[in-house]
């Protein structure tokens, strides 16, 4: 949708095989070809966050794109180049605000459902936080105050 590119949020367990617009994280596959085709988007550096997004999205435009949820897949968390919880939330308003502008057609409904989708994020955090009763959680959804006043400047 116009609001929400970028945050692909299932609301259901995903129990078959199905077509999907776009992938977020570190569990997707490409074939060579669509890869050299779209090359990264050289605006997004160091730790790019949403920089996965915006190469399926793209690679989207030209394949079919499906998500199969009996995959197997290992994935060792990283703790080279990582962000404090502040400096990611602003990447991630930021960037989230960069994919907006880049695949959106301009328009005021557009601007209201960018900041509905905003709200959504906040709002999914506070859920979290609460449910999770843990400060690094807290810290998680406060650092969005901060994010998206630096988003207005």
């Amino acid at each position: 949708t116009a609001s929400t590119f970028g945050y692909p949020i299932f609301e259901r367990e995903v129990s078959k095989v199905q077509e999907v617009q776009l992938f977020g994280g570190y569990s997707m596959n490409y074939r060579r070809e669509f890869v050299l085709a779209n090359r990264p988007d050289e605006w997004f550096s160091g730790y790019g966050f949403r920089e996965d997004v915006d190469l399926s999205y793209r690679i989207s435009r030209h394949a079919k794109m499906i998500i199969v949820p009996d995959a197997k897949f290992i994935h060792d968390v990283s703790t080279i180049n990582r962000l404090d919880t502040g400096a990611l939330k602003k990447m991630q308003f930021k960037n989230h605000l960069y994919l907006f502008k880049k695949f959106t057609k301009p328009g005021s409904l557009s601007w209201v459902l960018f900041w509905y989708s905003v709200s959504g994020i906040v709002v999914l955090d506070l859920l979290e936080a609460l449910s999770q009763r843990n400060d690094s959680k807290w810290q998680v959804f406060k650092a969005n105050f901060g994010a998206i006043r630096d988003l207005k400047k």
